[in-house]
């Protein structure tokens, strides 16, 4: 998964352990402030993420997935903040909500 490093797009890669690419955003307008924290944030909780910038170039990112593809899947060790927000997500990953 590739995605743009919102709060809610890190935040979720982390909660689901998911493998993916973070591209942070910079700027200082509404919802693009804070992506490179988030992104180092949301790297730092789950080793199965990488961080491509867009001032590195396309190439700096392709190197950036060939090595997400190539590494092994690596355990995530966070906890939630919110026990109750992660009781839900897992239910949702198992199909016992509606």
């Amino acid at each position: 998964m590739v995605g743009r490093a919102g709060r809610n797009l890190v935040s979720e890669f982390v909660v689901l352990k998911k493998r993916g690419v973070v591209v942070p955003i910079g700027g200082t307008a509404f919802r693009t402030s804070g992506q490179e924290a988030a992104a180092r944030e949301a790297v730092r909780a789950n080793p199965n993420l990488r961080l491509a910038r867009l001032s590195d170039g396309y190439d700096a990112f392709e190197a950036v997935l060939r090595e997400l593809r190539a590494a092994m899947p690596m355990p995530v060790r966070w906890e939630p903040g919110n026990e109750a927000a992660h009781s839900v997500l897992r239910q949702l990953l198992r199909g016992e909500t509606r």
